[in-house]
């Protein structure tokens, strides 16, 4: 039995949410394993810094996600609205992103009884 075939159980954990879970590979493997994730957070540190040096006027939302890239020039919120702040919240669990409270309900109107809608029973 070679040293490759041997399986252990590399630890892995999730940089959004702090999560750690067990792969198991070979030796072989998990040697690869680690140079890759050493190079994604040599790549990841080059890419917070890139973006980091951008002027003012850059993109206001730039997605990188599996190889997938989306960039938006400009995101306009009404007053109030954290919709973009709370969902950025979510899938990153970022404090460069705090958690918002949810925006305030309106206050529904009531019915005033006058619409044929609610003046007609239902017929079955």
């Amino acid at each position: 039995m070679s040293s490759t075939e041997f399986n252990v159980e590399v630890p892995v954990t999730c940089a959004r949410t702090g999560r750690v879970s067990k792969m198991a590979m070979t030796v072989e493997q998990a040697a690869q394993w680690a140079a890759e994730q050493a190079l994604r957070v040599d790549i990841a540190d080059q890419v917070k810094s890139f973006l980091g040096g951008l002027p003012p006027e850059a993109p206001d939302l730039a997605v990188l996600y599996k190889g997938k890239v989306v960039v938006l020039g400009r995101v306009v919120t009404k007053p109030g609205d954290n919709g973009v702040e709370r969902l950025l919240h979510e899938l990153t669990h970022s404090p460069v992103f705090p958690e918002v409270a949810p925006g305030t309900s309106r206050k529904k109107r009531e019915k005033n009884g006058t619409s044929p809608s609610s003046s007609t029973p239902a017929s079955e």
